[in-house]
């Protein structure tokens, strides 16, 4: 079944409601990687009857922490 979508502002919901996961790995020298998925929960058009649209996207990341130096806090009692 087909219907007609409407382009407008007014037509579409300011705020949707979305599933976000995401995953990922760090190396001890500073390789990651990372993947997310959304996936919308909620209807981003506000007609009744109509079609329905719902926010997906996915992606992949990759990394490198350059000149990166291990912080070490001491926190000792020292009389």
């Amino acid at each position: 079944m087909d219907r007609k979508i409407k382009f407008g502002f007014a037509d579409y919901g300011r705020y949707l409601f979305n599933f976000l996961t995401i995953l990922g790995y760090e190396t001890s020298s500073g390789f990651t990687i990372h993947g997310q998925y959304s996936l919308g929960l909620a209807n981003m058009i506000n007609t009744d009857g109509g079609p329905t649209v719902k926010h997906t996207a996915f992606g992949i990341s990759f990394g490198k922490y350059f000149n990166r130096k291990k912080i070490i806090i001491d926190t000792r009692n020292v009389e």
